[in-house]
């Protein structure tokens, strides 16, 4: 099993499905998105799931008697880090984006929601004392993904509304942590906050509008250049609304007009993710509903999970594009006739040919896209066969 939780680099061999694999690090196929939700398991524990970016092929990654919350994916595009809400201490967990069986991390101190700092390290967010009537105090941890090294990110204790104790966003290009903590000076208002991650304290603030109350669920879009927040403008009641601003602060647009929590950026940076609830919970908790996407100009709007047995459950998403997967050569006739390969459990195939046999540049073999992980028999017939093994690969994908 150590070779799954290794391999965080191209072309570093292991075992999935009993098929012999090599990390490729690209994508194929469109974004998906993954997100907390209940509703299926007779328990109503909140598993985790992913499904396609127009909400269709929704697949289940755990099973359990006890909820996991607070997804987030690894640089790599494959492994995920969750909380798990059974243990009071040692509750951070790792699986893999195609469900394989999960891993304890060894954190000390309880998690409320988890980040990647890089291929080896994590950062999560642990409340340092039970809530008071309504609000947290927190601090930000670190620790290696195989469970040594724990230590302080920044010295200081934050104070905030439960909500801004469970998001935080991570900026790897330049080494930076955003979160969300009151406005020095006893405020009821929280503000956004963000500092590298080599220094001992956060000194930055991203300023937008004195007419913005609390900020909750910072995230950073791909190029560096935006970030994206919910934000209860004054008089709206509680309604934390989704805006985009620069990283160098301004008053931003809206995105989504009511009860909206958590957004992700889709890789490319042109629409995010979000989850948008029914009434507001006034900062005592992350919000829970429907996962919804939205254009960074506010446009096309839609709902990704109403009408589903997880409508109006749904938390945490975050936008991904699945990794690609090369799997073991297939086997090819000594004429280039016939090609079969198989293996890799909950994985989709996709036979390419390369175009001058030597690897360069690689296209879908036609008819040979998409197809389920079980053995597969292609009879060639048209003008793209070649005549040797090194002239196929077969690519694969998470379903």
């Amino acid at each position: 099993m150590k070779g799954l939780w290794s391999r965080v680099c191209p072309k570093v061999p292991a075992l999935i499905g009993g098929a012999a694999l090599c990390w490729s690090g690209g994508a194929l196929g469109a974004p998906r998105v993954l997100f907390a939700a209940r509703g299926e398991s007779a328990n109503s524990t909140y598993e985790l799931y992913t499904m396609n970016a127009d909400g269709t092929n929704r697949r289940r990654l755990t099973t359990n008697t006890v909820s996991e919350w607070a997804p987030a994916l690894g640089v790599d595009n494959y492994r995920v880090a969750y909380v798990r809400d059974d243990l009071a201490r040692s509750n951070l967990f790792i699986t893999s984006i195609d469900g394989m069986t999960p891993r304890q991390v060894g954190n000390t101190n309880p998690a409320l929601c988890v980040q990647w700092a890089d291929n080896q390290t994590l950062f999560y967010l642990s409340r340092t004392q039970p809530d008071a009537s309504s609000k947290s105090t927190f601090r930000l941890w670190r620790i290696g993904a195989e469970g040594s090294g724990e230590a302080l990110v920044f010295t200081n204790i934050f104070s905030d509304w439960s909500m801004g104790a469970r998001a935080f966003s991570v900026r790897r290009e330049t080494g930076a942590v955003y979160l969300s903590a009151d406005v020095p000076g006893g405020s009821y208002e929280s503000m956004i906050r963000f500092g590298s991650y080599s220094n001992l304290s956060p000194t930055g603030v991203v300023s937008t509008s004195t007419a913005y109350l609390d900020h909750y669920a910072p995230a950073v879009s791909p190029d560096g250049t935006q970030v994206a927040f919910c934000v209860d403008p004054q008089g709206s009641g509680g309604q934390h609304r989704l805006y985009v601003t620069s990283v160098g602060g301004g008053a931003g647009s809206r995105l989504c007009d009511v009860y909206c929590g958590n957004p992700s950026w889709a890789p490319d940076g042109a629409w995010l993710a979000f989850t948008r609830a029914s009434s507001s919970t006034y900062g005592a908790a992350a919000y829970v509903g429907d996962i919804w996407r939205v254009s960074v100009r506010g446009t096309n709007l839609c709902a990704l999970t109403t009408n589903t047995p997880v409508a109006a459950k749904c938390a945490f998403p975050t936008v991904f594009e699945p990794p690609i997967i090369t799997m073991a050569p297939p086997q090819v006739t000594a004429n280039g006739v016939v090609i079969s390969w198989s293996g890799g459990g909950s994985l989709r195939h996709t036979l390419q040919v390369a175009t001058n046999g030597l690897g360069e540049l690689w296209l879908d073999y036609p008819g040979a896209t998409d197809l389920p992980a079980t053995g597969q028999t292609l009879t060639v017939t048209d003008a793209v066969s070649q005549p040797w093994p090194r002239f196929y690969r077969v690519v694969a994908r998470p379903e």
